[in-house]
């Protein structure tokens, strides 16, 4: 007898809706949970199954356990960057809804987006970008204004992104690229126009015939912008306070490339720099992304969760908007590292959820050498609650020992 399961890649920590869904959907299945750690993040539910596999071979490895465990794939699920290609593997291995490996590629991988975008005639929604290998970066930098971005293929945030101010600094930046790829002679990367703008990511998804539909924009605060020295997000923030027209002008880019791709069935969570009516596409994750679901939910009383669970099952799909509430996500950096003598967040009424990574006694790592900020937390307000968030973060008290409190 076979055994029905969908697949769930990473981000176990929301595995109980997941398993909740199935268990109102088909009894009898299971939730197959795949990911890196050789022991689930979290106790799992009694109908979830845990497979571990390293990064490598792995769509090889699932479907021998799938062949041998006799189990039936009804669909995937992804929540996690790294495995964002095995999403598209899988659903072309089981021919279950979901995207293509070749389409996730065409837009998670920044340099194929950029020759998506110019074979799309998009490039007046591009920053300037150069494509080459990391040992032939410094060729460039007679022709470049500086400051520059340096990316790998899949870099995010810290991890394989590096700010150059000038030449004189591409050596260290070189060591840390050096960590993201494997051969700096054929490996590509990009070289990018540094933009000064404002960041806005939109929540949404592409349904099974490939339409783009926007649910909500959700405008991003840098570390930059609250001047701090590292590439991590600080602030999500929605409603945005971008005009219909910046909207309109990001679904336009994004269906543009869908079409060019031929994505199906999956959500997406691109990054676009706004400056003035300008809109600019910085990258493309072809998942959900990080805090969509509290902000959407608290928002606008939507449940990414049981969307993606949806778009991976061919069900009808939950998107009626309700507007209700002005929600933030506040994750919590500083720019320094140090062991940790005191650490507090202010109580308030409209903290709807609040985790500490880092607590005293421990010492705490800045970017880009670690990706674990202090804490992340969420506010809700009936009106502005980013400025809510900001007030609580500028009297959270963090005080590194023979350091000043900040």
């Amino acid at each position: 007898m076979r055994i029905p399961v969908v697949i769930v890649l990473g981000s176990s920590k929301y595995i109980s809706d997941y398993a909740s869904y199935l268990k109102a959907d088909d009894p009898e299945a299971r939730l197959l949970v795949i990911d890196k750690y050789k022991v689930p993040k979290t106790l799992l539910p009694e109908n979830a199954i845990y497979f571990a596999s390293s990064l490598k071979n792995t769509l090889s490895k699932i479907v021998s356990y799938s062949i041998k465990n006799k189990l039936t794939v009804k669909g995937v699920v992804n929540r996690t960057d790294y495995f964002e290609v095995l999403h598209g593997q899988l659903c072309e291995t089981f021919n279950v809804p979901g995207p293509t490996a070749s389409s996730v590629q065409d837009l998670a991988d920044k340099t194929r987006m950029h020759e998506l975008m110019i074979q799309s005639e998009l490039s007046f929604f591009r920053p300037r970008t150069i494509i080459t290998t990391l040992n032939e970066v410094s060729t460039y930098f007679d022709q470049l204004q500086f400051p520059i971005v340096l990316k790998t293929h899949l870099g995010a945030k810290s991890r394989g992104v590096v700010t150059l101010k000038n030449a004189k600094g591409f050596e260290v930046a070189k060591e840390i690229l050096l960590k993201y790829i494997e051969n700096p002679d054929k490996d590509l990367v990009l070289i990018e126009q540094y933009l000064y703008g404002k960041q806005v990511a939109p929540v949404m998804y592409v349904d099974k015939i490939g339409k783009v539909r926007v649910l909500a924009l959700v405008d991003v605060i840098t570390a930059r912008e609250v001047k701090q020295n590292h590439m991590q997000l600080i602030y999500r923030t929605t409603p945005s306070r971008h005009s219909e027209n910046i909207r309109q002008k990001i679904t336009f880019v994004m269906q543009t490339l869908v079409d060019a791709s031929g994505l199906k069935s999956t959500l997406l969570h691109p990054e676009f720099f706004v400056i003035g009516k300008h809109i600019f596409l910085i990258e493309v994750n072809v998942r959900m992304g990080g805090f969509r679901d509290v902000i959407m939910r608290n928002a606008y009383n939507i449940d990414m969760n049981k969307l993606s669970w949806e778009l991976a099952l061919d069900m009808r799909i939950s998107d009626n908007i309700k507007e209700s509430s002005s929600c933030t996500a506040c994750e919590v950096w500083e720019s320094e590292s140090g062991k940790v003598e005191k650490f507090s967040i202010p109580k308030s009424k409209y903290i709807i959820s609040e985790t500490h990574y880092i607590k005293p006694g421990d010492k705490y790592i800045a970017p880009p050498n670690a990706q674990k900020p202090f804490a992340l937390f969420y506010v809700k307000s009936p009106d502005d609650s980013l400025s809510v968030a900001k007030n609580l973060r500028k009297k959270t008290i963090i005080k590194f020992k023979n350091k000043p409190s900040v």
